[in-house]
């Protein structure tokens, strides 16, 4: 179901309408918003929807586990909910790229290989509902994080609609509180929603459209009838285009939730006024950028090493970072060169903080 149709609008006036309805009982708003949410995405497969709620069943009950247990074991049940969680993004996004990937390393040594084809589902949205999961457990492990009261909090938490397919990532401390309190309507959120809503669909349907339609898709399909001044033009459409969709999709999400009593965080700053690669990525997909540095970059060691581990442990996230964008290896190479641009930005950048350190020492 397209946020931008004619289906999502009725869907939406009914569930806002049922939500709205029975007042300030936040039980039965939970259940409300739960039971549209699970509709939500069934239109998209019912598959997909059983998978969801298979992990929201396991990773509620870890939680539990993780704020009952103590020493050791707490490590270990965290252990088991990444490994299970990581496992699940493993088989339903990675598994036939792995596949392919050492069929052609097999034909690269001259083995002749050939390792069965499994048909399998990708379940659209399940990178984020799966890292929102991630991100619950460890706030808990860490006692940093929200315990959902319960298991329809949970369940609401991780697939609340609005967010469920395309983010932003939200942690517990962001949605959990608001699931457990009383709704509250204000005139200025929907002033605030309804001003998102219209930026998010002049964004998706007009922008994004119109750039795709005339100039990006046609100069891709066929780059030869192109000059290298309309190829770089459509270059340069695509990412407008790409920035259109993404950032209007969560204008959209974030209208929606408002609507319902819920506020959602923004998700992008403006990110193509940033002056360099580092400032980029603090103003783009803010969400994910934020969960990498919290969860990957700063266990790693974070900036707190030396200079060449610091430099490590940005190319190592930002490879991961290419690898949750996608099972190919243009995503991976992707992710290899902004680590490497931002390890060299990084370097610059402290090399010239120490200068102009050393330069007012000896003024002085």
């Amino acid at each position: 179901m397209q946020f931008a149709s004619l289906g999502y609008l009725g869907f939406f006036v009914l569930t806002a309408t049922l939500t709205w309805s029975i007042g300030r009982k936040t039980d039965t708003r939970n259940i409300i918003l739960l039971i549209a949410s699970y509709y939500f995405y069934a239109q998209i497969s019912t598959q997909a929807l059983a998978l969801l709620i298979l992990s929201t069943s396991i990773n509620y009950l870890l939680g539990e586990l993780i704020v009952l247990s103590k020493g050791d074991f707490r490590h270990w049940i965290l252990s088991f909910g990444i490994a299970f969680n990581l496992g699940l993004l493993g088989v339903f996004k990675y598994l036939n790229f792995f596949r392919e990937s050492l069929e052609h390393l097999a034909y690269f040594l001259g083995v002749e290989a050939h390792i069965p084809i499994v048909s399998m589902l990708l379940p659209i949205g399940i990178s984020f509902y799966t890292f929102q999961a991630l991100a619950y457990l460890i706030d808990l492990y860490r006692w940093q994080g929200v315990k959902a009261k319960t298991l329809i909090d949970f369940a609401l938490f991780q697939s609340f609609f609005p967010q469920l397919l395309i983010g932003p990532i939200c942690r517990s401390i962001d949605l959990l509180p608001q699931i457990h309190r009383k709704p509250e309507y204000t005139v200025h959120n929907t002033v605030l929603a309804s001003n998102l809503i219209i930026s998010g669909l002049f964004k998706k349907i007009i922008l994004a459209t119109i750039l795709h339609e005339h100039g990006v898709s046609e100069a891709f399909q066929d780059p030869e009838s192109y000059s290298m001044i309309g190829l770089w033009g459509a270059m340069f459409g695509y990412t407008i285009q790409l920035y259109c969709d993404f950032s209007g999709y969560t204008d959209l999400a974030r209208g929606s939730a408002l609507l319902l009593g819920f506020h959602l965080p923004d998700n992008f700053n403006r990110p193509y006024t940033a002056s360099n690669l580092g400032e980029f990525w603090q103003k783009w997909h803010i969400s994910f950028s934020q969960w990498l540095r919290d969860y990957i970059y700063i266990p790693l060691g974070g900036s707190f090493r030396s200079p060449l581990r610091v430099s490590f442990n940005l190319f190592l996230t930002f490879l991961f970072c290419g690898f949750w964008h996608g099972a190919s290896w243009g995503y991976i190479l992707w992710g290899a060169l902004h680590g490497i641009g931002l390890a060299l930005h990084k370097r610059n950048r402290d090399r010239r903080r120490q200068r102009k350190h050393k330069g007012g020492i000896e003024r002085r």
